[in-house]
């Protein structure tokens, strides 16, 4: 491409950047997707931990003590502080529990489903910061999760 047709495109694109009031705004569900075929949770809402997507907990079969893993790219921990997760997994749920090991109240989440903002009510019940341990409700993960 010529140098003017680059220049031409970057202003087309600074201009709509612009006209958005400056900000580029990622989709929740793009973001979401990030994690792959797993669960994943985040600290704060619409999917982000300290305003970068990438910083999620991500699941592959059972978190006992969420305590014992720190978001991706921080040194923040996930004990009592998830507000936001996605299950990306198409073939099963997974349970989450507001104590470690899975105890206490639970909530079943099921395949495909996300939820960017615990804050507003949903999971039904109070469950913002409140996820301490997690895992994939299907025969195999949970032999395979036994305290």
């Amino acid at each position: 491409m010529s140098g003017a047709k680059t220049r031409k495109m970057a202003g087309a694109i600074l201009a709509g950047v612009i006209a958005l009031g400056g900000v580029a705004i990622a989709s929740p569900a793009y973001a979401a997707g990030d994690c792959g075929k797993y669960a994943c949770f985040w600290k704060d809402t619409n999917f982000k931990t300290n305003g970068y997507t990438g910083g999620h907990i991500g699941m592959n079969y059972c978190i006992k003590e969420f305590v014992a893993f720190n978001y991706a790219g921080t040194s923040l921990h996930g004990h009592d502080n998830v507000s936001s997760h996605a299950n990306n997994a198409s073939f099963t749920s997974f349970v989450m529990y507001k104590d470690e090991y899975y105890g206490g109240q639970s909530k079943t989440v099921q395949p495909g489903v996300r939820d960017a903002d615990y804050t507003n009510g949903t999971p039904t019940g109070n469950w913002n910061d409140t996820v301490d341990s997690a895992r994939f409700s299907d025969e195999y993960n949970t032999a395979r999760c036994k305290l």
